[in-house]
């Protein structure tokens, strides 16, 4: 399906349960019309599916799926719909409907609303989309998330620009590693305070600043602590 293909979405109110088949799948008519067995599957070996079928299954699959976070706005920020994973990503404390309308606004925090208005806003001037980007979801009223998020521009039937829509996923649990993992690496475990190698990277980002300016200086200060070796020998190592 090209990124121009008109995407029409079912109301949440009309979504048919994840494990049963619609109605109007079953009914679908003309000379793509499948055979299907008395349990209502394709007789056929290939599975005898139309378009209109498997772009509808494809829709109902991605609607219900949790592990995803997918969302649809309007051209001024306003969801016309999510998905199961969306709402789950949120707490569960907002319902579908109770979702549709809003903004970001009136979900995040200021800062993280404006920045994500500003890349919907640009993605609807230029119809270019925003590949993943590493954000940090920060509320008012519970702890910050990070997700990998992906926005595309909305085409009608017309190939107009009507809206957004795109897919992010939580990757709050590998940032934070990513970030535990840099601190081992530039902490001491017993005192906390940087080592050699922070020091050293410290000194480097110096040097390349004072390099770009003219009579640039900097202090470097060594501090010996006495009998130091004795409590580290005793402390240090455990």
């Amino acid at each position: 399906m090209s990124s121009k293909s008109a995407i029409t979405l079912p109301h949440p109110a009309h979504r048919p349960s994840t494990g049963t088949r619609a109605r109007h799948l079953a009914k679908a008519g003309g000379q793509n019309r499948c055979r299907r067995d008395a349990g209502g599957l394709p007789a056929s070996p290939n599975g005898g599916f139309t378009r209109d079928e498997v772009e509808c299954l494809w829709m109902r699959g991605l609607l219900a799926n949790s592990e995803m976070r997918l969302f649809c706005k309007d051209r001024k920020g306003r969801f016309l719909l999510v998905n199961d994973g969306y709402l789950q990503g949120l707490g569960g404390d907002c319902g579908m409907e109770g979702l549709l309308g809003k903004t970001d606004f009136d979900i995040f925090s200021y800062e993280h609303a404006a920045a994500a208005l500003s890349d919907e806003q640009r993605i609807l001037a230029t119809g270019q989309p925003m590949p993943a980007k590493t954000e940090r979801e920060t509320f008012y009223d519970r702890p910050d998330t990070w997700v990998s998020t992906t926005k595309l521009p909305l085409f009608d039937k017309a190939g107009d620009i009507v809206g957004t829509w795109g897919i992010s996923r939580d990757i709050t649990v590998q940032v934070e590693a990513e970030r535990a993992l840099t601190r081992l690496e530039l902490h001491d475990p017993l005192t906390g305070l940087p080592n050699r190698t922070a020091l050293l990277q410290q000194l480097t980002q110096t040097s390349i600043v004072l390099g770009r300016r003219k009579g640039g200086s900097c202090a470097l200060l060594f501090v010996d602590l006495d009998h130091l070796k004795g409590i580290n020998d005793s402390l240090g190592h455990e």
